[in-house]
């Protein structure tokens, strides 16, 4: 018989607007007195290591605990775990904590793991391949749906099981899905992650931002009780992402979002979608414009593409100066000092991939400059790196069985 105290759902975040707090949870099927340890990397059996005491609450038939982690020396390793003060523990992780200041940040961007029957299986093949190819990543963005139906907690348990190499070897910089927040007006994501939501965030659902090295992140909810596919972002969201992007004097801005503005899939271009992405044009597109934000990061639509840069009204600045310029040996397409952001969906890391939609108008295509469908069989994920005034990104297509790579794509951005 399991133990009702054995950690279950173990994730990692960022706590706070900066780095200086992470943000730990985990999922019990009792309540016990939970704890966090954490140690150099080389104390393997914990002999001295800091314990700290967790919270404790029930949720929906669990008991969520979770716990903040602060005061850890920057750019250093530590070994972790999680469980009770009976004895009873998660498998050990390491992390690299992530310096607060600098000019350069390496980190992935996943979506759309979620898939039906093999839950969170096919996941690895991509995030081992960019621990392998980018170890310096100090961070993971996930696009949203995670999983299938987030109001089954079997689902996490296995998706973050089978993905433990992921949700706790570095913090992950979570947004909600439709998946996500399914039947759920709280937003079904949220207990799963220990995030610190803005003081100045009126509605529970999961929106935030991130201060990481030269970039700002603001991560906003798609959710928004299920009406940002009827009419966009409420009010109340779009004004705080207005807010938030002004705050920041962080010389790169990125911002996160399950739906995507731009996509070439059928909730970007199908004649029974286009109010979707229209909507969130009209709400955001010349406030991010006009705040200068570098790079939108979405999903939903299980497809890779990359636009040109994006004008405050919506059309592709398609006169943007390009270059290929030679870095650590690669050779990269650069958007250079691009005058709107760059919209990118990383593609699928589950195993529900979609076709580029067949009735996409020229409008729509115009704005495209890149666009790989993802066979079926294989994951993918975008890696970016950032240094300086440039802006490096790759996309990468990983057979999920083999876990060979199928196609590279190559580009970036130059202030």
């Amino acid at each position: 018989m399991k133990n009702s105290l054995v950690p279950e759902a173990v994730t990692l975040t960022l706590h706070g607007r900066d780095t200086s707090a992470y943000g730990v949870c985990w999922m019990t099927a009792a309540v016990g007195e939970p704890v966090v340890q954490y140690t150099e990397e080389a104390d393997a059996r914990f002999l001295r290591a800091v314990t700290l005491s967790a919270d404790a609450v029930e949720w929906h038939g669990m008991v969520r605990n979770t716990a903040v982690v602060s005061g850890l020396e920057q750019d250093k390793s530590y070994r972790w775990r999680v469980g009770d003060k009976s004895g009873v523990f998660s498998p050990s992780a390491v992390f690299k904590t992530i310096p607060a200041d600098g000019d350069s940040l390496t980190f992935t961007v996943y979506s759309d793991s979620q898939d039906r029957a093999h839950y969170g299986k096919w996941f690895p093949a991509a995030w081992r391949d960019a621990a392998e190819s980018f170890p310096a990543s100090a961070l993971s963005i996930h696009c949203g749906d995670i999983v299938e139906e987030g109001n089954k907690h079997v689902l996490w348990e296995r998706m973050t099981r089978h993905n433990r190499g992921l949700f706790c070897s570095a913090p992950m910089l979570p947004i909600t899905g439709n998946h996500d927040h399914f039947a759920e007006e709280d937003g079904v994501m949220h207990p799963y992650f220990n995030i610190s939501s803005p003081e100045d965030k009126p509605e529970p659902i999961t929106y935030y931002s991130v201060d990481a090295g030269p970039v700002h992140f603001t991560m906003l909810c798609s959710g928004d009780y299920g009406y940002t596919e009827r009419c966009g972002l409420r009010p109340e969201q779009i004004e705080w992402a207005k807010r938030d992007l002004a705050s920041t004097d962080k010389p790169w801005k990125i911002v996160a979002i399950h739906t995507p503005f731009y996509s070439p899939g059928k909730y970007g271009t199908g004649k029974y979608n286009e109010y979707h992405p229209a909507s969130l044009h009209a709400q955001l597109n010349e406030a991010f414009a006009s705040l200068g934000v570098d790079l939108v990061l979405a999903g939903h639509d299980h497809i890779f593409s990359e636009t040109f840069p994006i004008g405050a009204d919506s059309r592709a600045i398609r006169d943007t100066d390009y270059v290929i310029k030679r870095i650590d040996g690669k050779f990269y397409r650069l958007a250079v000092k691009p005058e709107g952001p760059v919209h990118i969906l990383p593609g699928c890391a589950g195993n529900q991939n979609r076709p580029v939609e067949n009735e996409m108008s020229a409008e729509v295509a115009s704005r495209f400059k890149d666009v790989v469908e993802i066979p079926r069989g294989c994951v993918s994920y975008v890696a970016v790196d950032v240094k300086g005034s440039v802006m490096t990104a790759e996309f990468v297509l990983v057979n999920a069985v083999s876990g060979e790579r199928v196609i590279t794509r190559r580009f970036g951005i130059s202030k």
